[in-house]
């Protein structure tokens, strides 16, 4: 039976590996919602389940099939799913409200931090996913020539190598860096930068799982994230199919749980995706 945990308005699910296994047969029985709901909290989960049963499954045979963490907020669209192991309940619940109010944002939109220090998210009036890292705007155009560019060049991962992932569709996600979220401009067809501090269709991808396990990212006009030669220069979004270079390791290290985020590591080469 899934768990339902709920803060203020951050609620967690965990889900084992055989609830998530079956998802596309049944949905799980939920175990702690309150007593005198009325029926939302419940309807919104279930909603957001059968969808999204694909990223389910996804992130859960990345994490060795264990089973899922699903966190959100309520009255907003702002879903994370993370393994087992990976739990932001307590950082989204404690700091959103700090964050909130330093960013003029009012408390009934809802928000959250994810990772410590890594990113504030919010829904705005109008039903729609924004956000940015913490101190984005400050800090954008500080430390480099070219803001949010993303290269695979790193032989191990930093603060500037990892990422949170956020479900802003049934079946897309958003990417989000220490600089903000992954673009891609026009589209697609050219470059990738993560310095943007909203999510529309430039910023939203589908993630795809791989045979071998690995995971691989299709932009809008339908190209993939590409590491030019397998790793250890930039990366691109010019590839209309999934070849080698298309391909990442998606990482949750253990020792990182606390903050809830991922690495990004190249099939052929072993290089891990930086944001400059």
């Amino acid at each position: 039976m899934a768990d339902f945990s709920l803060r203020n308005s951050v609620w967690q699910l965990r889900m084992s590996n055989d609830e998530v296994e079956h998802l596309h047969q049944r949905l799980p029985d939920i175990h702690g919602l309150p007593v005198n709901h009325d029926g939302a909290y419940r309807d919104a989960i279930r909603i957001f389940l059968i969808p999204a049963s694909a990223l389910v499954q996804t992130v859960n045979a990345i994490g060795g099939s264990n089973g899922v963490n699903i966190t959100g907020i309520l009255q907003t669209q702002l879903v994370m799913v993370t393994p087992i192991w990976v739990s932001p309940f307590d950082l989204l619940n404690g700091i959103a409200k700090r964050l909130l109010d330093t960013l003029g944002i009012g408390e009934h939109a809802g928000g959250a931090l994810i990772g410590a220090g890594v990113g504030l998210l919010a829904v705005g009036p109008a039903g729609v996913v924004i956000g940015g890292v913490a101190g984005f705007l400050a800090t954008i155009g500080a430390n480099s020539p070219h803001p949010g560019d993303v290269l695979a060049d790193r032989d191990t991962a930093q603060a500037w190598e990892k990422f949170s992932l956020i479900n802003v569709q049934p079946d897309k996600v958003a990417l989000l860096s220490w600089r903000g979220f992954f673009c891609a401009d026009n589209g697609g067809g050219q470059g990738v930068h993560a310095n943007r501090d909203q999510v529309g269709a430039w910023e939203t991808h589908r993630l795809f799982r791989n045979p071998n396990g690995t995971v691989s990212f299709q932009c809008a006009d339908g190209n993939f994230l590409t590491a030019e030669g397998g790793g250890g220069g930039v990366c691109n979004w010019n590839r209309p199919a999934i070849g080698a270079w298309e391909q990442f390791w998606m990482e949750w290290p253990r020792e990182h749980a606390h903050e809830g985020t991922f690495t990004l590591k190249t099939f052929q080469e072993g290089k891990y995706v930086s944001v400059q």
